[in-house]
């Protein structure tokens, strides 16, 4: 499967890496500021784009979604709603996967609290931590959104309550998120540490490839692993 990638900081290279190891994938061009400037540029068509750059860099894929759309997998965090309005409207072309977080623990936790949403929107109260590098530039960061919009879910009989993210940043720590759930003379603390940006390089190429095969539509990590389960 031919790749192209949108982004070559510390994210691009770990796939760069990590697809340079494995046969049945081929990147075919970097979008960066040292390579090449558009999909188009490129000396073979890509069969999936892979973004890991920043907001900033959505007219690269519009271009590319203009003149050859192809599945897009999404791992840039930080998009305004009117960026996120346009990425939908992508997805009635090609598939694409907009994941805040591409771990399959972190994806495995969210479907945790989506299941307990009402409960514990009923019996407790919630903070959520998140710690990165401190070279990352949104905050909170997206996946501690994930998390938030998830609890929200549960919230339609509270809906003024307030659920606080608190952002750390620190040296080279590539994701850590504490879920805190506060009750009536008890506490669940649920965290999720990433050891290695390895672990998302996984996740993002595992999407790469279910998407190459799927139909239209917008995807999140939760329906690629349920694709994954049906498909075995």
């Amino acid at each position: 499967m031919k790749v192209a990638i949108v982004g070559y900081g510390a994210m691009g290279r770990c796939l760069l890496e990590r697809i340079s190891r494995q046969d049945q994938l081929q990147c075919v061009g970097v979008i960066g500021s040292s390579f090449y400037r558009q999909i188009d540029q490129l000396p073979q068509p890509p069969e999936v784009i892979i973004d890991v750059s920043h907001p900033d860099a959505l007219p690269v894929l519009a271009r590319a979604m203009e003149s050859h759309p192809v599945p897009l997998v999404i791992a840039t965090t930080g998009y305004s709603e009117a960026q996120k309005r346009q990425i939908q409207r992508w997805s009635h072309q090609v598939p694409v996967v907009l994941s805040g977080n591409f771990s399959i623990g972190m994806t495995l936790v969210n479907r945790m609290l989506r299941c307990c949403a009402e409960q514990i929107a009923d019996f407790f109260d919630c903070d959520l931590v998140e710690m990165h590098h401190d070279h990352k530039q949104d905050s909170p960061s997206g996946s501690a959104l994930m998390l938030r919009q998830t609890l929200r879910q549960g919230e339609e009989e509270h809906a003024d309550r307030q659920i606080p993210i608190v952002s750390l940043r620190r040296r080279d720590n590539p994701g850590e998120h504490t879920v805190i759930l506060h009750g009536d003379q008890e506490q669940i603390v649920i965290t999720h540490r990433a050891f290695s940006r390895e672990l998302f390089a996984r996740g993002i190429l595992e999407a790469a490839r279910i998407i190459a095969q799927s139909e239209p539509g917008m995807m999140t990590m939760e329906d690629l692993l349920l694709h994954r389960r049906q498909t075995l």
